[in-house]
């Protein structure tokens, strides 16, 4: 299934700029521009490592349960350490 929006470019300091839509792109991947001499059409590629994206899908799906980590939340803190020691 492909996407497909119309939006207009801005300038950022010297450069042109486009604004892609949030979630179109992982934060971690490398994007590589390409351009047409010939037409002057413009693609942007996203290059991601396959790694990434299975654990990245992994964590989605699961849930993470760390009993220690969620004991420690749950005590009450100590006002005063010096009582405790």
């Amino acid at each position: 299934m492909k996407n497909m929006i119309t939006t207009k470019l801005f300038r950022n300091g010297g450069s042109m700029a486009v604004r892609i839509p949030s979630g179109w792109l992982l934060p971690e991947a490398e994007v590589t521009l390409e351009r047409d001499a010939q037409s002057g059409e413009i693609r942007l590629n996203q290059r991601t490592n396959q790694a990434n994206l299975l654990l990245r899908s992994w964590l989605d799906e699961t849930e993470l349960v760390d009993e220690v980590f969620d004991a420690a939340l749950k005590r009450e803190s100590i006002l005063d350490w010096q009582e405790a020691l």
